[in-house]
C-alpha cells in the first residue's frame, strides 16, 4: 500500500489511475485490517492529489475543438481521478451502512454469551464503518469544494434527536455511528 500511494504522490498524472484502482481493490479485501488501512490509504493520497477546484466534464462545444496535448492530457487525468474518487466515496458509504446496529447488551466484555465469529464480525464491521465515517470527515475537512461534497453532507449529515439530551444518541452523534431513525431514500451508487 505504501509503495503504491508513494508512486502515485510522485507522479499523480502518470500513476493515480491505475495506483488508484489497486488501493481501492485492497480496500474491498476481505481481511478486514486490510481494508481500513487501504481506505485511510487512499485518503492520505487524495487529500494530496484533489485539486481545490470542482471536476466538470468538458461540454460538446469543448471537445468539438482541437486542444492542445497537454489539455488532452490534463482532460483524460481528471476523468480517471474523478472515476477512482466516485468509486471511494462508494466504497466508503457501503463500508459506513454496513455497520451492525448497536444495543442487545453487546457492550459486556466478559464472555458469556458472546457469539464467537459473529461476534468478531460485527465489531470489524464497526470498525470499518467508523474509518469509513472518519475518511469522509476527512475528504470534507480536506478539499470542501471538490466535487460530491454536499452528497456526503447529505449522507452523513449529524441527526439531531427531539431532545438536545447529551450523552449516548445525543446531538453529536454521527449517523455513521448508530442506526438510521430515518428510512434510507437513495442507495450510494445512486447519488453520483
Amino acid at each position: 500500500m505504501a509503495a503504491t500511494a508513494q508512486q502515485i504522490l510522485a507522479a499523480p498524472e502518470k500513476f493515480a489511475a491505475v495506483g488508484l484502482r489497486v488501493l481501492n481493490e485492497m480496500a474491498r479485501d476481505a481481511d478486514p485490517q486490510i481494508s481500513r488501512l487501504a481506505m485511510l490509504s487512499c485518503l492520505a493520497v487524495f487529500r494530496d492529489i484533489l485539486p481545490e477546484y470542482k471536476i466538470r466534464p468538458p461540454t460538446e462545444a469543448e471537445l468539438a475543438v482541437k486542444a492542445s496535448r497537454e489539455v488532452e492530457q490534463l482532460r483524460a487525468h481528471e476523468s480517471s481521478l474523478l472515476k477512482a474518487y466516485q468509486l471511494y466515496l462508494k466504497q466508503l458509504l457501503a463500508a459506513a451502512d454496513a455497520a451492525p446496529p448497536r444495543g442487545g447488551g453487546s457492550g459486556s466484555k466478559g464472555g458469556g454469551g458472546r457469539e464467537g465469529g459473529a461476534g468478531r464480525a460485527a465489531e470489524a464491521a464497526l470498525a470499518s464503518a467508523r474509518v469509513a465515517v472518519r475518511c469522509l470527515a476527512g475528504l470534507l475537512v480536506a478539499r470542501p469544494g471538490f466535487n460530491y461534497c454536499s452528497d456526503i453532507l447529505q449522507e452523513r449529515a449529524i441527526e439531531l434527536p427531539t431532545s438536545a439530551a447529551p450523552g449516548p444518541g445525543g446531538p453529536l452523534q454521527t449517523a455513521g455511528t448508530r442506526p438510521r431513525s430515518r428510512a434510507r431514500t437513495r442507495s450510494p451508487s445512486s447519488i453520483f
